[in-house]
């Protein structure tokens, strides 16, 4: 097996495939949820057929600022801009 990075995305995959048809694989599940796919492994199954085993970032941010509650991505840019100058307090 061979792991490379491809499209920022780490891929084990088996050392007879190219990594261009390893890199078609990637784009395809890109398309599903992009930026959320951070692994991947293919392998090749006993029928010849192609076993993808995706794996996802399933973790949602959520804050509240000033009476905001919501994903930070849907704040407007001085609410951003307040979240990010946030004083993290341990």
């Amino acid at each position: 097996m061979k792991i490379s990075i491809i499209l920022g995305v780490k891929v084990t995959r088996p050392n007879s495939m190219p990594e261009a048809e390893a890199s078609e694989y990637v784009e395809d599940q890109l398309k599903v949820r992009k930026g959320k796919l951070v692994a991947m492994d293919i392998k090749l199954a006993d029928d010849g057929f192609v076993e993808l085993h995706p794996h996802y970032d399933s973790v949602i941010r959520i804050r509240r600022i000033t009476g905001y509650l919501s994903e930070v991505k849907n704040f407007n840019p001085a609410k951003q801009d307040e979240a990010a100058a946030r004083v993290v307090h341990e």
